[in-house]
């Protein structure tokens, strides 16, 4: 039975009968209007378009969502796991004294409360990423945030290996790792304008573009917020871990200076000199604290989105009051020229 071609189409297209292979249509623009929108703003094809576009076809938007979900299953389990980590450390700590474990049950029950109040806020941050969409006038901020994310990712985390190098402490590189995961996240979800329902329509006046800006933003906080829950609870978990295990008991009846003999008088008595203090593994953030932080993280995303929003509203109504020309409204039917000039 051979097939009829419909209206438009290419016959030498259909597939034959002695062969057996699925013919593939060659990859268009048209087939993605924001693809299309890219494509017209340079005259000449940048070498970071090929890097770019390489990026956009190897991490789809299956790839991204299967990374948030990951992430946020490994942020959920993990408090769990911090809450059990820090309630060790506490009674580790306590040396015997009510006080000392009455905070480490408590500091254990509010983690427990942030397993449940993060995994509710996430769910209504999806909820509503999925239902609002958005336009922006063109790429070139997504593209742009997208670079930078790349550079300033790869170089903190060579900054972090450099720390570690010199200083001998891994602090830095724990969250050189954790910038470095966030940026490369943050990359490839600027490169996935479609995925996060966005479009580009470069008939948009330069006020509509504010709005498009703003939408944008909010939806790469949406999109960031598991990652960035699910690797700050396993940098959490991590610090306790180390804290537990290079710390040790810190109140006990011995006392845990030492004095180290340093160099003779002439008499022969020698000098008596305090070792330094051994100082925490990490300087600037505890694992109970990160892992606090972590739990307040998606409540206050919740806040930033609510905020946010109701800032977008205020403007559109005050957008639709101005004047269409009064606001750099473009016209309905832009030449090629514009189209092409970027």
């Amino acid at each position: 039975m051979m097939l009829e071609p419909k209206d438009g189409q290419d016959p030498s297209a259909l597939p034959s009968d002695s062969s057996h292979r699925a013919v593939r249509s060659p990859r268009t623009f048209e087939r993605s209007p924001t693809t299309f929108a890219r494509s017209r703003e340079s005259l000449s094809r940048h070498p970071l378009d090929t890097a770019l576009a390489s990026l956009r076809w190897r991490f789809g938007s299956e790839f991204l969502l299967s990374s948030a979900r990951l992430f946020l299953i490994c942020g959920k389990y993990g408090l769990l796991v911090g809450a059990v980590l820090a309630l060790v450390q506490c009674l580790q700590k306590a040396g015997g004294q009510a006080l000392t474990i009455l905070g480490g049950i408590s500091l254990t029950l509010l983690i427990l409360v942030f397993h449940y109040v993060a995994g509710r806020f996430l769910f209504v941050l999806e909820r509503w990423d999925r239902q609002i969409s958005g336009y922006l006038s063109s790429s070139v901020v997504p593209d742009a945030l997208s670079l930078l994310s790349l550079v300033g990712s790869s170089a903190m985390l060579v900054l972090g290996a450099i720390d570690a190098l010199i200083t001998g402490s891994f602090e830095l590189v724990f969250w050189g790792v954790a910038v470095f995961i966030w940026g490369l996240f943050v990359a490839l979800q600027s490169l996935n304008l479609e995925g996060m329902n966005l479009q580009v329509n470069p008939e948009l006046s330069p006020a509509d573009e504010i709005l498009g800006l703003i939408q944008f933003g909010l939806k790469m906080l949406v999109r960031l917020t598991p990652v960035l829950f699910g690797v700050m609870v396993l940098v959490g978990n991590l610090q306790l871990v180390m804290e537990i295990i290079i710390d040790g008991p810190e109140l006990s009846p011995q006392p845990r200076s030492s004095v180290a003999v340093g160099p003779q008088f002439p008499d022969g008595k020698a000098i008596q000199v305090p070792s330094p203090a051994k100082g925490p593994p990490f300087r600037h953030l505890r694992g109970w604290e990160t892992l606090v932080a972590a739990g307040v993280l998606p409540g206050i995303m919740y806040l930033i989105y609510v905020l946010g929003h109701f800032a977008s509203a205020i403007f559109s109504v005050f957008l639709a009051a101005v004047p269409e020309n009064a606001r750099g409204g473009m016209m309905t039917n832009p030449s090629k020229s514009d189209l092409t000039e970027g």
